[in-house]
């Protein structure tokens, strides 16, 4: 794929000052893991996982994106799937010159639907052999670039422990979290594995023969069916005050399987989308409720606990959205708001405000008429 093409560094580098990143190249030169953790973090801020745009588009409008339309999406911040961020973040990481590639990551290893994840391989970084991973596009925190020789190394970001170890000729992304639910799940002794993938490269066109199951057949991809929006920025972003102005019940959530879910997950959600919460809260409990999100961002510095490896993953947060649940603060300790129909458009583009508002429109309006039909 001539990425040079799609791609130049100019606009690279002017989408990494959109994005907070200035002196790209200077910073490259001077620390190219550091340039890589940089993009990685300001990426997860600004550019969410989400299926909006997806949900939005009519069934006969359904296709895989074409890299000019990944580009696009990438540069005007919408975001989208892994196949969107992650492939954006190889023409990106391309335009500076480096040695990127793609691995295929399967799917969740509970899924049989293969070959529908793209994980990102930075080679000979900064010496030869120096190489390290990428998954901006998993819907879960992952906010420093994984370099393959550290295996097994564990983080703690955004409330959620997780690590990367070696199976063989297999690297695993394993959870800590035993929220499993009633969903099918692959573990490794008492963690649940997420993704396995090879380090072998393979070509882009390896994949588009499969991402028809994510992007076209509703009966077949998750993201079809519900709406989904994460991104992971700064504690210090969380609108607290901003919870009291928001209608229905609210109540805090151990949401550790974090956005990106099986369909028996998704489907318990859709199923529940009607009911009412058992207790409504005064402005005042919203306001303490504030509070707590506020508090919850703060790492507990508990024994045996992932210790960061920059102070700066300490203060992520999740802001997502499961269909009409907004979720808040640190994934371990999120605050989660149901949210009328009514407010649900505005509460996406208030939270996730570069998806294009006509897309969440169409989306939301999607959504209302299947529920609707239920």
């Amino acid at each position: 794929m001539c990425s040079m093409a799609l791609l130049d560094q100019h606009r690279a580098l002017k989408f990494l000052e959109k994005i907070g990143i200035i002196e790209g190249k200077a910073l490259l030169a001077q620390d190219p893991v550091l340039f890589l953790n940089t993009i990685i973090r300001s990426f997860t801020t600004h550019l969410p996982f989400q299926c909006v745009s997806l949900m939005a588009q009519a069934e006969e409008e359904r296709h895989v994106p074409s890299l000019e339309e990944i580009i696009e999406a990438g540069l005007s911040l919408e975001g989208g799937l892994c196949f969107d961020l992650n492939v954006f973040m190889y023409i990106l990481l391309s335009a500076f010159e480096l040695k990127v590639h793609f691995l295929d990551a399967g799917s969740y290893s509970a899924s049989k639907d293969l070959h529908t994840h793209v994980v990102v391989l930075v080679k000979d970084l900064r010496c030869p052999g120096d190489d390290h991973f990428i998954d901006v596009g998993c819907g879960h925190p992952f906010l420093e670039a994984v370099a393959v020789n550290s295996l097994p190394v564990t983080f703690y970001q955004a409330g959620l422990k997780y690590t990367y170890c070696r199976k063989g000729d297999l690297v695993l992304r394993l959870h800590h979290d035993h929220n499993l639910g009633n969903d099918p799940a692959v573990m490794v002794g008492e963690l649940r594995q997420f993704f396995h993938f090879s380090l072998n490269p393979v070509d882009l066109k390896f994949f588009y023969s499969n991402m028809d199951k994510v992007y076209i057949s509703e009966e077949k991809s998750v993201f079809l069916q519900g709406i989904r929006a994460v991104r992971f920025p700064q504690a210090d972003s969380l609108p607290t005050k901003e919870l009291s102005t928001l209608g229905g019940a609210t109540s805090i959530a151990n949401e550790n399987s974090g956005i990106c879910e099986h369909e028996s997950n998704l489907q318990r959600e859709e199923n529940s989308l009607n009911t009412k919460d058992s207790e409504t809260l005064s402005e005042n409990s919203l306001e303490i409720l504030g509070d707590i999100a506020k508090n919850a961002c703060k790492p507990e510095s508990s024994e045996g606990e992932a210790e960061d490896r920059d102070s700066a993953e300490h203060e992520r947060i999740m802001v997502a959205m499961k269909d009409q649940s907004l979720l808040l603060g640190r994934i371990d300790a999120a605050i989660k708001t149901k949210v009328s129909v009514d407010e649900w458009t505005a509460t996406l583009k208030h939270y996730f405000p570069t998806i294009p508002p006509a897309k969440v429109d169409l989306a939301v309006h999607r959504m209302v008429q299947k529920l609707n039909l239920q």
